[in-house]
């Protein structure tokens, strides 16, 4: 090989090399010989001063300004060349010009390097004929490969199709991750081997599927002008969480133990965390009605810049975050500019550690975070749970201050340890609906925009609003119960509660009234058809039927609370509310020959951890409470001591807490059957009081036997007018009667 030849030659596999000696310039490939006649075309129109000039190969197009020496006309803008001006300057090089393509004068709106463009609407979109092209590309490999094996080259066509068109569709980047990564798959060696496309390839195709049959996508191409830098920053530790800085104010979402495989494939690594900086300042920009910007965005991961200047990543769990971030931008129309900054000079790497700034510069933005960032974050003040947990772990600057102070007193354990015994002395089911009274605060405060400094004490004037803006479209008695929630919330963080002002207590009047459309119908109770039509369905051989029918007639005839004495479900059993198998059980003979059953429930809703006794009086008939649970008790002897009262087995040697759920769905299938009236977990104490009463039982008797020591025991009255007159007739014996007779004529005139 002559050394004066400058050809370039590359290895390929070892052993082979390939020589470049039509046109050796360098490392890069030469241009076609269309393109070089194009080449030369430009450099003489650049030097003749037509110009701006856009060419990729033989697609070239011409652009021009309108002269500035002179003045706007009514026929429009004065130009120093035209389309046959241009021409003429390069005829000497005998271009062989397209006959189809091309226009003999400047238009506003033409095609380029296959793409639609239109000047006067400052946007791009594909061609009608290009639409088509592609749509047919995508629906085509999708009903041949969906349930079908392809070739590389079918995937790399159609990949590069959509890469190509989603300069046009630009929120379709990132449903290009999941073809390029099945590429990845395939054996370079092998052309010939086909696999099976991913679902989540071809959910990405019918995406793009529904894309490209709409017509009228474009891409817009207004200006936002130049990148403003109002000092946003974000930074990501997976130590702590994330921290995000707005100018002089600063948010923090704290990490959950589990959140690098909360939800999806275990990919999530300090890069995804990065990414998901940004796609919470994305939707804190949305909350803060930020819009029609180029926007800095400072951030020290080069992986998060790279991935959203791209609009992808191969990785899963990142490509989801940077779809999103997309979608939010989209819609308040935002750029974003991302600029790299070091560790040691981004603000917010502190507070990505935990080290919080100032709670008075805390941002006050309310926003949802998406279900799949709420499995791993959660926002430092109030972090995800059930409804039960809110009031036990949600906090505000009050809480943490007032709990700073008290360290300086007390040891951490101590305070936990006070912590736990006041959360404790609400049952399960009140923190769970104190909880729901707690959020409708938060949103309430969230939608005003009220600072979380504001929200724990909570002003007078602030609950007055809060009870004012639900009155009217809730009961009163729900929104009793929300401010119930709030209350014991302030109570367990220390701080003063001022909702017992008149303000507030006329706000819940007004309430009432306007809410009394929305007070929930009274429960029906059971009655005795339930109980006998229930009990000619039961084998109470059978342990699981054995444990239904001695629970119904405890909780009919104790008149108790389906709650007191089964558990609401299988997770929630505790000996502290919940009676065991091991508890006392007393049976007495009375001197009628009736039986009378007796144990201790350690919770009632009333008396707390005093708890109450059930008391169980037999019948000579077959709803006989006493024989049914003589009856439990014998067929289901074996369960451990430690599992509920009403445990049964399950299968054999697997005992079972008999829950609330399991009886009602069990009992409601048998009495939806005969056409009996729909009942609620509370109607067994209900319809055993009106039984009780109906039977000519004294209502202070009832009363005892339910539990009740107010006059609330009244609301559970049901056919009142039955009770009332049975009542009054018994309390008119013919003694009685006699004796009043006796009084009146002592009073009738002498004649």
């Amino acid at each position: 090989m002559p050394d004066h030849k400058p050809w370039l030659v590359l290895q390929g596999r070892p052993g082979e090399f390939y020589v470049d000696h039509v046109h050796p310039f360098g490392a890069s490939s030469a241009s076609s010989n269309a393109g070089m006649i194009s080449n030369a075309a430009v450099d003489i129109w650049s030097r003749k001063g037509v110009g701006p000039i856009v060419k990729y190969e033989d697609d070239i197009t011409v652009l021009r300004y309108p002269k500035t020496t002179s003045s706007f006309t009514s026929q429009g803008f004065f130009y120093t060349y035209d389309k046959s001006l241009v021409i003429h300057i390069v005829s000497p090089l005998h271009i062989p010009w397209h006959p189809e393509k091309g226009t003999p004068e400047f238009i506003s709106v033409f095609a380029y390097i296959g793409l639609q463009w239109d000047f006067n609407l400052k946007r791009v979109s594909l061609p009608e004929e290009k639409r088509q092209k592609h749509l047919g590309r995508v629906r085509s490999f999708i009903t041949q490969y969906q349930r079908g094996k392809c070739t590389l080259l079918e995937v790399q066509k159609i990949h590069g199709s959509l890469c190509y068109i989603s300069f046009v569709y630009c929120d379709g980047r990132s449903r290009l991750p999941s073809i390029s990564n099945f590429s990845m798959r395939f054996d370079r060696s092998n052309s010939s081997q086909a696999l099976y496309p991913p679902r989540s390839m071809i959910s990405d195709l019918r995406w793009w599927l529904r894309r490209l049959e709409d017509p009228n996508i474009y891409r817009d191409l207004t200006p936002l002008g130049p990148p403003c830098d109002p000092g946003f920053y974000v930074d990501a530790s997976t130590s702590w969480g994330i921290g995000i800085i707005l100018g002089s104010s600063w948010m923090a979402f704290r990490l959950l133990p589990n959140w690098k495989d909360a939800d999806g494939p275990p990919s999530r690594d300090i890069c995804w965390l990065e990414t998901v900086a940004v796609e919470i300042l994305a939707l804190i920009l949305e909350r803060c009605n930020i819009s029609n910007a180029r926007i800095v965005i400072h951030s020290d991961n080069q992986g998060t810049i790279g991935a959203l200047n791209k609009g992808r990543s191969p990785n899963y769990h990142i490509n989801m975050s940077v779809r999103r971030i997309f979608v939010t931008f989209s819609s308040i129309m935002v750029a974003p500019v991302m600029e790299y900054i070091p560790s040691s000079d981004n603000p917010a790497d502190p507070i990505s550690r935990g080290e919080l700034g100032p709670s008075s510069s805390r941002l006050q933005a309310a926003f949802q975070l998406p279900l799949e960032l709420s499995k791993a974050l959660s926002y430092i003040l109030r972090p995800p749970g059930p409804s039960s947990s809110r009031i036990d772990k949600w906090s505000t600057p009050f809480s943490r201050s007032t709990r700073a102070t008290q360290e300086l007193l007390l040891p951490s354990n101590v305070l936990d340890q006070i912590h736990d015994t006041l959360i404790s002395s609400f049952a399960p089911s009140t923190r769970t609906v104190y909880g729901a009274g707690i959020l409708r605060f938060i949103e309430y405060c969230d939608t005003l925009g009220i600072s979380e400094e504001d929200r724990m004490p909570a002003s007078s004037l602030l609950i007055t609003a809060f009870v004012s803006s639900a009155a009217g479209f809730y009961s009163g008695s729900t929104i009793n119960t929300w401010l119930s929630g709030i209350r014991a919330w302030h109570i367990v963080n220390y701080a003063p509660w001022h909702g017992d002002c008149a303000s507030v207590h006329m706000a819940r009047t007004t309430a009432h009234k306007k809410g009394s459309a929305f007070q929930k119908p009274k429960r029906a109770p059971v009655t005795l058809d339930h109980l006998l039509t229930l009990r000619s369905q039961l084998d109470l051989s059978l342990s699981f039927h054995a444990a239904i029918w001695a629970a119904v007639l405890t909780a009919f005839f104790g008149c108790r609370r389906l709650g007191e004495i089964i558990v609401s479900n299988g997770k929630s059993f505790s000996p502290t509310y919940h009676i065991t198998q091991g508890a006392t059980i007393a049976f007495k003979s009375l001197p009628n020959n009736s039986v009378v059953a007796s144990f201790h429930i350690p919770w009632t809703k009333t008396t707390k951890q005093n708890g109450a006794k059930v008391i169980l009086t037999s019948r000579n008939d077959i709803l006989c409470p006493v024989v049914a649970l003589q009856n439990h008790l014998r067929i289901n002897k074996g369960a451990p001591t430690s599992k509920a009262l009403f445990a049964y087995e399950s299968s054999p040697g697997q005992w079972t807490h008999l829950t609330k759920a399991d009886l009602m769905f069990f009992v409601a299938n048998i009495w939806s059957a005969s056409s009996l009236s729909a009942v609620l977990g509370h109607s067994f104490r209900i319809g055993g009081t009106v039984v009780l009463l109906l039977s000519g039982v004294p209502p202070d008797v009832v009363a005892a036997t339910g539990g009740w020591t107010s006059m609330a025991f009244l609301t559970y009255w049901r056919r009142i007018e039955d009770i009332v007159s049975l009542s009054t007739s018994n309390a008119y014996s013919s003694s009685d009667i006699a004796t009043l007779n006796s009084v009146f004529s002592n009073f009738r005139p002498v004649s």
